[in-house]
């Protein structure tokens, strides 16, 4: 309903405010948030119209003015920032819970663990070999290369750890001496 005379000619600026849902309509607020306001003090119940319009129209400005100043080009990089920030905090524990990123850490003792398990398993196959392939006891050359391949294998996985990297033996094969 567009304000004109007619409209006003019912409302005294001097008199107290009408009824919640008179100012809303006033205004273009619903009673419910008239209520509200009278409730967060912007609006002083018994108050005259003239206050009220005055407060409201206050607080409008005052709202507008706050955005105004949130919103410099340097106040809108910072939040950039922080949100890009927040947003690859939350992809890096997301992707952590899923298990596709691990901790180094983690992934290091992993690895000594491993190793410690494996070496004497690996150190169990010349002696195994020799006391149940006494043939290898005369094939002392045989009996060394499977000895020193071993030895290789086991010192290779009790020095593991995740920073070794480009070592010169690709996935799945051995590097030959």
């Amino acid at each position: 309903m567009p304000l004109s005379s007619g409209f006003l000619a019912g409302f005294d600026l001097g008199k107290p405010a009408p009824s919640q849902a008179d100012f809303g309509l006033l205004v273009g607020l619903s009673q419910q948030h008239v209520s509200r306001l009278i409730a967060a003090g912007v609006l002083v119940e018994g108050a005259s119209l003239r206050e009220w319009v005055r407060a409201y129209t206050q607080r409008l400005r005052d709202t507008a003015a706050d955005r105004a100043r949130q919103s410099s080009p340097e106040l809108q990089r910072e939040r950039l920032g922080l949100l890009r920030a927040r947003a690859e905090g939350l992809r890096m524990r997301n992707a952590e819970r899923m298990a596709e990123l691990a901790p180094v850490a983690v992934m290091d003792a992993l690895l000594v663990k491993t190793g410690a398990r494996i070496a004497p398993i690996l150190g169990a196959i010349p002696p195994a070999l020799r006391a149940q392939l006494p043939v290898l006891q005369s094939e002392s050359a045989c009996y060394a290369a499977i000895e020193a391949t071993v030895a290789k294998a086991v010192g290779a996985v009790r020095g593991m750890r995740l920073a070794d990297e480009g070592d010169g033996v690709d996935d799945g094969e051995a590097a030959d001496d």
